[in-house]
């Protein structure tokens, strides 16, 4: 509201207070109205009202290829950013993809359904700032890891808008070991005479990433 003044002005009543402070995920319609002590000539246009079509944070989802995998083998991330909107989602929009240890960063497959504005690699974080996602669609983001690990294996993902809103989800996969095991024999002679005695000898190898047992 506002006090009266000089030019005749006695009070202003504002609608939505809410609309100014925080961004809803829905539609507002800001009305204004105003009044004065003198006698009104015109009672038409003392109301207006300017209604605003709020574009709400998309919606994320993280899948993978393989929820179970073995360790040093490559899997594929599938990043979806839903924007639910009636309305084009034309603001940057930074998707990181946080991974944990056991999972290293091979490359960006391809982006679907936005564009790029950057992407950025810094350690286990991924980032990639993205824009214009058209509106009730989606735009995926897929990329190629290397499987350096065993057990469950988490995989933050996160979105942040323009004003710092963010959303984050997760998606786990299970590591098995594996093992890559060599045998090799040889022997002291491959022409022996009667009643010489042959020695064999085997040597056993394990070219794999993870400890092998019960070796037989």
């Amino acid at each position: 509201a506002a006090s009266p003044g000089g030019d005749g002005l006695e009070r202003i009543k504002d609608y939505s207070k809410k609309a100014v402070k925080e961004v809803v995920s829905k539609n507002i319609d800001n009305a204004v109205e105003v009044r004065c002590g003198e006698k009104e000539i015109n009672y038409t246009n003392k109301r207006d009202h300017k209604p605003v079509v709020i574009v709400p944070l998309p919606e994320i989802q993280k899948s993978v290829n393989t929820t179970r995998t073995y360790n040093h083998r490559f899997v594929e991330y599938y990043l979806t950013v839903n924007n639910t909107g009636n309305n084009n989602y034309t603001k940057n929009l930074t998707v990181i993809d946080n991974l944990p240890v056991g999972l290293i960063f091979s490359g960006t497959i391809s982006i679907e359904g936005a564009d790029l504005v950057v992407e950025n690699v810094n350690g286990q974080n991924i980032s990639w700032i993205i824009n214009n996602i058209p509106a009730k669609s989606i735009a995926v983001i897929t990329l190629k890891v290397f499987v350096n690990g065993t057990g469950d294996l988490v995989n933050n993902l996160t979105i942040i808008d323009i004003n710092g809103k963010n959303d984050t989800v997760n998606c786990t996969i299970t590591s098995d070991p594996v093992a890559d095991l060599e045998i090799i024999k040889f022997v002291s002679s491959t022409i022996p005479h009667k009643n010489d005695k042959i020695i064999w000898t085997i040597i056993v190898t394990n070219k794999g990433p993870n400890t092998a047992v019960n070796t037989k």
